[in-house]
């Protein structure tokens, strides 16, 4: 006898429309105004127009940035005044950098002389500010350290770029900082055309894109935008590159069983996704940017530890949701155009105080690597001793997982790689 069983199971089933609202939570800016694009030449009821162009970021030659000339001088300094009201500096170290500023030459370079008759720790100190501006390299005093900093920016992205600036200091030796010769510039141009990211000779050249430092600006999602009478960042799109979708209204003499209406229907719901998507993001960004306010101002030795369970306290909305939203999405800061992800990370215990981000300590480290002598480079038990001085509880095997991501070989192999000159 046969016998017959019943069983139970759950499924979830997504409607159409939100299968459609998800997609479009992950969508970047411009694919978003790619996807919009496409449907208004299909829709007759989705009206689609772009409010400005995107701006595209301008690259030089090595000829057109000998002869460049910035035509916002005085826009340079004034900016370059305003970043030293909101830093950190003491009053008598700003208004030496205040100095310095009045005296900046027309390709953004700081005047040697002057600088380096600086005692050195206010030089350290007004480095250490400097390399916080963006572009980087404004206020550097030659070509030479303009690309030193612009390298140890982004080493972090890209480990590669030590051995990079091994040559720019075998280049460099026994010449102090005067400017590097035609022949090695075109040679530093050929190692540095096979990365890609953008470099620079002369930061002057860029401060007229400082808020388009990508070469595709649609890519831009959001920029934080300083308002001094608050003390906040204000989260806004991107000027450059806005759009707006308008939805036709159904027309009088057409029945509302037309053969039309489901494709009114469709460009009724997504203008409300849209919108629903935009405030959202703005939203939760501006959450993220209140909380991380230190991170945005002064980089990423200040960034707190946050994850999307935090996150998700704080605006609302569940963490696969806010996961899907912050996916692939930018903003453009004062440090540059980071990912929004980038904004969140893992805690790592502190002895002392409040726990401290990962990305930060991973940025603690690259500091000691930096700045270590070659010939008695760090080992990996010394800076776990460092970082415990500091107050962070971190074991000796995670220093060196954070060594290898950031692409540093042993000190034992950095002590080798040093005696033979190897680059």
């Amino acid at each position: 006898m046969q016998k017959m069983i019943l069983s139970h199971s759950q499924s979830l089933h997504l409607t159409a429309s939100l299968k459609e609202a998800i997609s479009l939570l992950q969508l970047s800016n411009y694919e978003l105004f790619e996807k919009v694009s496409s449907l208004s030449q299909t829709n007759p009821f989705i009206h689609f127009s772009a409010l400005s162009h995107a701006l595209r970021y301008k690259s030089f030659s090595l000829d057109e940035e000998k002869e460049y000339k910035d035509p916002r001088e005085e826009s340079l300094v004034s900016y370059l005044k305003s970043e030293l009201l909101i830093s950190k500096l003491a009053p008598d170290i700003q208004k030496i950098a205040s100095n310095l500023i009045e005296h900046c030459d027309e390709k953004g370079f700081f005047d040697p002389a002057e600088f380096f008759s600086l005692p050195s720790h206010i030089q350290h100190l007004i480095n250490l500010w400097l390399k916080k501006l963006d572009p980087i390299g404004l206020g550097s005093r030659s070509i030479y350290e303009c690309l030193l900093w612009q390298i140890d920016e982004k080493i972090f992205q890209f480990p590669q770029l030590h051995a990079v600036r091994l040559v720019l200091e075998k280049m460099q030796q026994g010449k102090g900082f005067s400017t590097l010769s035609k022949n090695d510039l075109e040679s530093v141009k050929q190692i540095l055309n096979e990365y890609e990211c953008h470099f620079y000779f002369y930061p002057a050249s860029c401060f007229s894109s400082t808020y388009h430092r990508t070469e595709m600006s649609e890519w831009i999602d959001l920029v934080a935008i300083w308002d001094r009478e608050k003390e906040r960042f204000l989260v806004r799109r991107h000027k450059d590159y806005k759009w707006e979708l308008q939805v036709e209204s159904w027309p009088e003499n057409l029945s509302k069983k037309h053969s039309l209406r489901k494709m009114y229907q469709e460009a009724v719901n997504l203008e409300k996704m849209i919108a629903i998507r935009n405030n959202s993001l703005q939203k939760t960004v501006q959450i993220l940017c209140d909380y991380q306010k230190e991170f945005l101002l002064y980089g990423f030795d200040y960034l707190k530890p946050m994850i999307l369970k935090d996150l998700h306290e704080k605006v609302g909305l569940h963490e696969s949701t806010l996961c899907r939203l912050l996916d692939k999405k930018t903003i453009l800061t004062k440090n540059g155009l980071i990912l929004i992800k980038n904004m969140l990370s893992r805690p790592i215990k502190s002895l002392v105080n409040n726990a401290k981000s990962q990305k930060s300590v991973h940025q603690m480290i690259l500091h000691y690597l930096m700045s270590e002598n070659l010939t008695e480079p760090y080992s990996d038990d010394k800076i776990t001793k460092m970082l415990r001085a500091q107050g962070i509880d971190i074991a000796r095997r995670t220093v060196s997982k954070y060594r290898e991501d950031l692409g540093f070989l042993s000190s034992h192999k950095r002590k080798k790689f040093q005696e033979n000159s190897y680059v």
